[in-house]
């Protein structure tokens, strides 16, 4: 998928990639909650209010703070998704996804794919050349957009996502993906 479509002005079909920020919280919040199906097949539990704030810290073992980035998936001006993300993790070169999710309300109109390109865009800009990501088990939606996307299925691994399991939640087994950008 990355690199099909390519546009001279970094953006595609309107869709692009920003730094979240406080001011998002709000809106991501309120996405997550509308995601069910995500937060079940991850959690066994319901998103809360305090899930925006887990997104913005939590971290894979071995990687740090500076690797982190929280973005927010815009369509104009609107907050339409979440991507927690580390560069160069689990090694230089790859960007590790542990949640990339659209409003579930916008799925199937092109959001995540706008989404993952512009994203691939600017990851082989900055040196990487993998998009490892993490999704649940069973998760047909995410599974089928992974696939249609190019990524494949790796081996289960030990540490595969950038969350932490809180008591409330069920431990889920989370299956890592990879594409070659």
């Amino acid at each position: 998928m990355c690199g099909r479509r390519e546009q001279d002005d970094g953006a595609w079909r309107g869709v692009r990639l920003r730094d979240a920020d406080r001011r998002d919280e709000a809106a991501v919040v309120r996405m997550l909650a509308a995601a069910e199906r995500w937060a079940h097949a991850s959690t066994g539990a319901p998103a809360g209010p305090g899930d925006f704030q887990s997104l913005a810290y939590a971290l894979p073992e071995g990687a740090t703070a500076d690797q982190k980035r929280l973005l927010v998936v815009c369509d104009g001006d609107e907050v339409v998704g979440v991507v927690d993300a580390v560069v160069d993790w689990p090694e230089p070169g790859t960007v590790a996804i542990g949640v990339f999710l659209v409003d579930p309300v916008l799925h199937r109109r092109g959001i995540g794919s706008a989404a993952l390109e512009v994203g691939c865009r600017a990851a082989r800009r900055a040196g990487a050349r993998r998009i490892r990501a993490s999704c649940p088990a069973g998760w047909a939606e995410g599974e089928g957009f992974l696939r249609r996307s190019g990524f494949r299925r790796l081996d289960p691994a030990p540490v595969v996502m950038n969350r932490v399991v809180h008591p409330h939640e069920d431990e889920r087994r989370i299956d890592p993906w990879l594409l070659e950008i």
